[in-house]
């Protein structure tokens, strides 16, 4: 269980860092509409300024949830010291990289949906 928590701690480092990095172009706004890399949403296809914007905003919120991630993984780590906790912590470091990746998406849909209705209106 233990090397289990290490591991899935590093993996959730790891992850956060690789989010964080993909999000950095999106956030600088530099990212041309395109059909692999970004938040392809159909309602952020609408435009060059609906799509930057929804990539701007997805990616400040996939940074804040990445770090997140990164904090809540070495926090992880402590509970080397208390067994009682490393169910807890073997069961966390599973759900938490899909809760850290799934939100900053529902979040990026629904922003984006609402700006493009907005703009085409």
């Amino acid at each position: 269980m233990v090397v289990g928590i290490i591991i899935g701690s590093m993996m959730n480092l790891f992850l956060g860092f690789l989010l964080i990095s993909l999000s950095v172009p999106l956030l600088k706004g530099n990212t041309p509409r395109n059909a692999t890399f970004g938040f392809r949403f159909k309602s952020a296809f609408q435009s060059d300024e609906v799509w930057k914007k929804t990539n701007q905003y997805g990616a400040k919120w996939l940074i804040r949830w990445s770090a997140l991630l990164m904090i809540l993984s070495i926090a992880s780590l402590s509970v080397l010291v208390l067994p009682i906790a490393i169910p807890v912590a073997d069961i966390g470091l599973i759900f938490l990289p899909i809760v850290c990746v799934c939100a900053p998406m529902l979040q990026t849909y629904q922003f984006s949906k609402r700006i493009a209705t907005q703009s085409s209106a």
